[in-house]
């Protein structure tokens, strides 16, 4: 099972760093890749979501019903919103690693 507020994190960190909006299919993949380097490395994925494979191929299945809002969660939206455009920005412009509590600095390091 997902944990909310990791996955919120993880995402609010990407986007946090990615210095724009980005829109979900892009975000989607940065997690996915960030998922798989974390269980090479460790034997562990980072979001410990369920992976489903869509049109444009592999996506962390929770993690995607949060970004669409088919599941309402008030951890993802502490950390995330979508603007205007329908593209992910973080809710809270934050750089300190300190904030990310539910991240390690490795895991940060990877995203």
């Amino acid at each position: 099972m997902t944990e909310v507020n990791t996955i919120a994190q993880a995402t609010a960190w990407l986007l946090q760093n990615g210095g724009k909006p980005m829109d979900l299919l892009k975000v989607q993949k940065l997690l996915y890749l960030a998922d798989r380097e974390c269980m090479d490395q460790t034997g562990f994925p980072i979001s410990n979501d369920t992976y489903c494979h869509r049109q444009y191929g592999p996506v962390l299945a929770e993690t995607l019903d949060l970004m669409e809002g088919k599941v309402s969660k008030d951890e993802w939206s502490q950390w995330v919103a979508s603007d205007e455009t329908n593209k992910l920005v973080p809710v809270q412009p934050d750089t300190d690693r300190k904030a990310y509590d539910h991240l390690s600095d490795f895991e940060i390091d990877i995203l």
